[in-house]
């Protein structure tokens, strides 16, 4: 209420308004009290009531400094903006890819047949190459061997006093035979078989020279095809002493004395 001073004799005196005036003015008060409208804050923003509409409702507006934005204890991320898928261009760049691909795929087939049966031609090859350097080997052994042999035999019989000896089976029905060979100035010797028939490994043939009805051992030896095998041992007897050779079969380690049968024999015949 708003009182009105009034100046009279006894003093001032105060005097409110009247009725009609104390409505009206209270009608203000409770207008000022009433509640406002509020305003919705969208992604944290104040929004300033405009002091114009304030002043129109004849209120006091107590303007405040507020930050537009408040401040807040956790960082916002930024939204990174969601692209709509971009449309894919069809077309015939995916047909190419697949026939390079077949076209690779065919030839690297192609190039692997070629590679492995090139492969198998040579290694079949090879192997004949192999084959043949094994049998001209052979051939080469077999032919150092009898040129060996038979430069032994020819040194041999560049000798001067060289007796040989020709040795028969004992049986008529086999052809066995064998020929000795004595070079008495150089004290050598060599024999060769011819159609023996093949021993046990624990047996072999032993060689036997004659003189008076003694025998005197000249070794034990195995045939091998026509080769000239020298002998191991000479007769220490002169040859004008010896009556014959002969042959028997006995234990490959050599006998002392020769079995009753003989199995090949010869008669020492002295050239004069």
């Amino acid at each position: 209420p708003t009182f009105s001073e009034t100046q009279t004799g006894i003093g001032k005196t105060f005097a409110t308004e009247s009725a009609e005036d104390l409505k009206a003015d209270t009608k203000q008060t409770l207008n000022f009290l009433k509640t406002k409208p509020v305003t919705k804050i969208t992604h944290g923003e104040f929004i300033n009531t405009s002091i114009t509409e304030e002043k129109k409702r004849g209120s006091t507006v107590v303007e405040s400094i507020l930050p537009e934005q408040p401040q807040s204890l956790f960082p916002q991320q930024q939204q990174q903006p969601v692209l709509p898928p971009q449309p894919q261009d069809k077309s015939t760049g995916g047909l190419a890819g697949w026939l390079a691909v077949i076209l690779s795929l065919l030839l690297f087939t192609i190039v692997g047949y070629y590679t492995y049966v090139s492969v198998g031609e040579v290694n079949d090859k090879i192997v004949e190459l192999e084959r043949s350097i094994t049998s001209m080997k052979s051939d080469l052994t077999t032919s150092n061997n009898f040129v060996s042999n038979y430069n032994s035999l020819i040194e041999f019989f560049n000798n001067k006093d060289v007796v040989v000896v020709n040795l028969t089976s004992v049986n008529a029905n086999d052809k066995a035979t064998a020929r000795i060979f004595l070079a008495f100035d150089q004290k050598e010797g060599l024999i060769q078989f011819k159609n023996t028939r093949a021993l046990p490994p624990n047996q072999g043939y032993q060689v036997w020279i004659v003189s008076k009805n003694q025998s005197y051992s000249l070794g034990v030896y195995t045939p091998n095809s026509n080769e000239y095998l020298r002998l191991s041992s000479f007769p220490f007897l002169p040859k004008e002493q010896i009556d014959k050779i002969r042959i028997t079969i006995e234990s490959n380690t050599g006998s002392p004395t020769p079995s009753i049968d003989s199995y090949l024999e010869g008669t020492f015949v002295v050239r004069k």
